[in-house]
């Protein structure tokens, strides 16, 4: 039976609490994630196309991902600039909280 190390799951727990507490919090954040995993995609789209690069159909391929990235360029880095405001507000906010008990 596999069994996870305690420091896998501590991450999971941290990774768990940061999208519940500030990317589901926070729209720009939502909005960059989104769009990074948009560029990931594009982007392993255009090497399995760059690979072969010879065919016709490949070469646009690999053209409409780099147009893919380049559209997702602005709101990648528009969300993910201000979705840090957004979560420096949400964590002033908890650490308000806690020293209010």
């Amino acid at each position: 039976m596999y069994q996870r190390s305690p420091f896998l799951n501590i991450m999971s727990l941290t990774n768990g609490y940061f999208y519940a507490s500030f990317v589901n919090n926070s729209q720009n954040f939502t909005i960059c994630d989104g769009n990074y995993t948009e560029v990931r995609y594009s982007f392993k789209d255009f090497l399995s196309n760059w690979q072969n690069i010879s065919n016709t159909t490949n070469m646009t391929n690999a053209l409409n991902a780099i147009a893919d990235i380049m559209a997702t360029t602005y709101p990648l880095t528009y969300s993910c600039y201000y979705g840090i405001f957004e979560a420096q507000s949400t964590f002033v906010d908890y650490m308000y909280t806690a020293t209010q008990w």
